[in-house]
């Protein structure tokens, strides 16, 4: 189950590390830029990972239970309540940057070429949205192949697209950083088609949804809504850690931006067998439940941390000893790639706590307890960014302990989620 998980990860943050690679030969605005550009699309789509996150809890534990009738009438139900949301934020993501991205960010060239990514890049923003819906829907229900089809397909035509339109070739404009937004909208875009069709053939879902005067069946829009608010705050908090992170890291200068936008698209690459085993865990967490096999959660997580480790650890060790080899994928400038060699160093440690904070986390809202999990993640988020603020404009510490912040937030993580699922608290909820 979890290894097409990880595929569609990797998928992710291979998109990611090209795009930053890409625009890096471009400039260092661009390079700066793309740091933020992922985490606003993180930040717009949160509304409807909630609301998918919750479709994803709902779906596992019918499924636990030998309900799966409810699967398509709960699907249904959460793209009528995503599709709106999603293109209300498209909207606001692309007049809002054109018009106040320069008063956020101090460098004019960063503000504009974020506006230029998101004239068309917004598209993108909407079908990932969609995209992100219907690859929960499969992990689920247990059936996680698909993914790495769709992987293989969202990956390759964004670098084809983007590799033409940033650089030019092949007779195509050279567009920059707006070669990168029409990219990204076209890769979801062509997987959605995918997704969409596969969907239908297989499992039945997504026709008719948006006519049909009607959805029968599954879980309620009002239970949705009520266990994905907290999941939203979830994600919300998560990201805003790392905008407010990245706007304190650029109080130190517009080299220390670049060089943590390669550090972070490196965590991105670390983070990846967590996220994936975690969201693994997320939904055979709810599934044991609803089989009534909740004692067995302890030895799933024991094994999902071990196995995440299993992948982690080499990359985390190679991080450690040779950061410059892996920053130099990124740009040729030896002074950015020395300012961001400490803290790499310093990210490829905490992953030894980090891997197991994001399964215990997942574990803590795959039982359905979803606003003590979003608490969990806004105090730890308070306790990065409070750091990073002390070691920056208190202390004067810089680059390398400001980035070490990360490690204090995975510890707290680690150990009030440990505690919440021992404390059996949980079992008062209801799904």
């Amino acid at each position: 189950m979890t290894a097409p998980i990880l595929c569609a990860e990797i998928g992710d943050a291979a998109i990611q590390f090209t795009d930053t690679a890409f625009l890096g030969r471009i400039g260092s605005a661009e390079l700066a830029a793309i740091g933020f550009v992922d985490s606003l699309i993180e930040v717009a789509v949160v509304p409807a990972i909630g609301l998918i996150g919750a479709m994803q809890i709902a779906v596992a534990r019918r499924t636990g239970q030998q309900r799966e009738d409810e699967v398509a009438a709960t699907f249904d139900r959460t793209i009528r309540l995503v599709l709106p949301t999603v293109i209300g934020i498209g909207l606001f993501l692309r007049l809002g940057t054109e018009a106040y991205a320069d008063r956020i960010i101090d460098s004019a060239a960063v503000a504009a070429a974020m506006a230029d990514f998101f004239r068309y890049g917004v598209f993108g923003v909407v079908f990932f949205a969609l995209n992100f819906a219907y690859s929960s829907l499969y992990v689920g229900i247990g059936r996680t192949r698909i993914l790495v089809a769709a992987t293989a397909l969202v990956f390759c035509v964004n670098l084809a697209v983007t590799y033409l339109l940033v650089f030019g070739r092949a007779g195509a404009p050279r567009l920059g950083m707006e070669g990168a937004g029409i990219g990204f909208a076209v890769a979801e875009a062509s997987t959605l088609v995918f997704f969409a069709h596969r969907a239908r053939r297989q499992i039945g879902v997504g026709g008719w949804t948006l006519i049909r005067p009607r959805v029968i069946g599954g879980v309620s829009a009002a239970r949705l809504l009520r266990l994905g608010w907290p999941i939203s705050g979830h994600f919300l908090i998560e990201t805003l850690r790392w905008v407010g992170f990245l706007l304190i890291v650029a109080r130190i200068g517009e080299d220390a931006l670049a060089a943590s936008s390669m550090v972070f698209a490196c965590y991105g690459l670390l983070i990846i067998p967590a996220v994936a085993f975690s969201e693994a865990a997320f939904s055979l967490v709810s599934n044991l439940i609803g089989r009534g096999r909740a004692g067995s959660m302890s030895a799933l997580l024991h094994t999902l941390v071990t196995s995440a480790y299993a992948i982690t650890l080499p990359l985390a060790l190679f991080g450690a000893l040779w950061p410059g080899a892996a920053l130099s994928l990124f740009t040729g400038d030896q002074a950015t790639i020395a300012a961001a060699s400490a803290p790499l160093r310093i990210v490829s440690l905490v992953m030894l706590v980090m891997v197991p904070a994001e399964m215990w986390s997942a574990a803590v809202f795959g039982t359905a307890d979803t606003a003590i999990g979003s608490l969990i993640e806004f105090i730890a988020s308070g306790i990065m960014i409070g750091a990073a603020y002390l070691a920056e404009a208190v202390l004067g510490l810089g680059l390398t302990y400001v980035w070490a912040t990360l490690g204090l937030a995975a510890v707290f993580t680690l150990a009030a989620s440990y505690g919440r699922i021992h404390a059996g608290a949980w079992r008062r909820h209801r799904l």
